[in-house]
């Protein structure tokens, strides 16, 4: 948005609209629009709502907007339109992202019931509901038929991604698992033995790979793989930070390591904040 003048759209609301889609409160139509942008891959007729048109009048004032949304309310196919009028109307964005907004909604349209499902829960997952998201692909595994074994698969592997981000690697492993016995897709094999290598002793795994043959092929791979993202953490800011602390903490350095120690505590902090901005 740089190089752009951005004025409010209508007031702020004293009241805010819930976007039932997410679990979000909004109180001014630009967060109504960033919301729009946000879930434009997973977006439903849930949005195109009266209660929605009420509260643009009644609490920010926007009654022609309110009155130019009113014909999309009930035409069937017209979610797109819907928040074009919206988006338009705001200015919050620039044409071009408008366009792919839009694209991305009419696109969406097109996705299989289970796909929306898991989009919306990777969404609940990026905004650190990790438990929401959880629950939303448990939603689709049980709507799954059982006999459905790639899409459970992928299903499973998701929950295991979600497990591992917040370093649940055993939660994490039983899921990779299922999906490895599902389908013998070599990516879930990689992340499940992965998991297994930072969660169980040298003797258990040995053994466990001794009986499961089929996955002792992928060991060397894991280990690059284990290695590589090491090498990675040690260059990145992260491991730079904990190497600061490490040598403050060898030469005695006290005051100095508090202060490095204080110093990442507020960036963890402001990350928190920042992941949980507009999430009530």
């Amino acid at each position: 948005m740089s190089g752009r003048v951005l004025l409010p759209t209508g007031r702020l609301a004293q009241v805010p609209y819930r976007v039932a889609l997410i679990d979000r409160n909004v109180y001014s139509a630009e967060e109504l629009c960033c919301t729009l942008a946000q879930c434009a891959s997973f977006l439903d007729d849930r949005i195109r709502d009266e209660d929605l048109l009420t509260w643009l009048d009644t609490e920010l004032g926007l009654r022609d907007l309110a009155r130019q949304l009113r014909p999309f309310l009930k035409q069937k196919g017209a979610l797109a339109e819907f928040a074009g009028v919206i988006l338009l109307y705001t200015g919050y964005h620039t044409q071009a992202q408008i366009d792919g907004i839009l694209r991305a909604i009419r696109e969406s349209r097109g996705m299989e019931p289970f796909e929306r499902k898991v989009a919306e829960a990777r969404f609940s997952a990026g905004s650190g509901r990790i438990g929401q998201a959880q629950e939303q692909l448990d939603a689709v595994l049980e709507g799954l038929p059982t006999p459905e074994k790639e899409l459970r698969a992928r299903i499973w592997k998701e929950k295991g991604v979600l497990y591992a981000d917040i370093f649940r690697f055993e939660n994490a492993a039983v899921c990779f698992g299922k999906a490895w016995k599902l389908v013998r897709n070599p990516q879930y094999g990689r992340f499940y033995l992965t998991c297994l290598q930072l969660t169980v002793s040298p003797e258990e795994l040995a053994q466990f790979l001794a009986q499961n043959r089929d996955l002792k092929g992928l060991e060397e791979h894991v280990r690059a793989d284990l290695a590589e993202a090491e090498r990675m953490f040690e260059l990145g800011p992260a491991g730079r930070r904990l190497k600061k602390l490490d040598r403050a903490l060898r030469e005695g350095k006290l005051k100095n390591y508090d202060r490095l120690l204080a110093e990442q505590v507020r960036e963890l902090k402001d990350e928190y904040r920042q992941s949980r901005a507009g999430i009530e």
